[in-house]
């Protein structure tokens, strides 16, 4: 997406075709994974775009960036709100669609990778679903989180430390 602006209902649109799908996998991945949830807070942050787009500033950000930072902020007031729900509907190839899980078929999300992803705390499991998942740059990454580049890097590396501890330690226990 070339255009970096949000003036007509069009705009809106292309935006929306362009980032939807890696901006739900976002929020389902921080979200305990309950595709419909995700489907809705997907709808609210491109709704809240919308409604704010007056604030967006090209200078400051990508429109690309503000989109997911609009997207972490609804995911962080999600978390904020009264007794969240963290049931999963069903296996991660079930719930995402046909589309979606095409582009993660070489990617980081499998089996045991996945059930272990969710065990992570929501630092952890972000950066590393914004680095692995929607594939974004460490600058996009401290940008959206609010910290420098280095600060992320050590955050994606230790959270994949992490990721790699606990899926070796569910390999033992299934050697067992």
């Amino acid at each position: 997406m070339k255009k970096q602006m949000l003036e007509t209902k069009e705009d809106l649109s292309g935006l929306f075709d362009h980032l939807h799908i890696s901006i739900f996998r976002y929020i389902f991945v921080r979200t305990g994974y309950n595709r419909e949830r995700a489907e809705d807070m997907t709808q609210n942050v491109f709704l809240k775009a919308w409604e704010k787009r007056e604030q967006y500033d090209c200078r400051r950000s990508s429109l690309r960036n503000w989109i997911y930072a609009i997207a972490r902020n609804h995911v962080i007031d999600y978390y904020r709100s009264p007794k969240p729900q963290f049931e999963s509907d069903g296996d991660y190839e079930e719930s995402v669609g046909e589309e979606e899980t095409s582009h993660l078929d070489n990617s980081l999300l499998a089996g045991t990778v996945m059930k272990e992803l969710k065990t992570l705390d929501q630092d952890d499991r972000e950066v590393i679903t914004l680095r692995y998942i929607n594939e974004m740059s460490i600058k996009d990454i401290a940008e959206i989180i609010n910290k420098s580049n280095n600060a992320t890097k050590v955050m994606i590396h230790r959270a994949l430390k992490k990721l790699k501890a606990k899926i070796e330690a569910h390999e033992r226990e299934g050697l067992n």
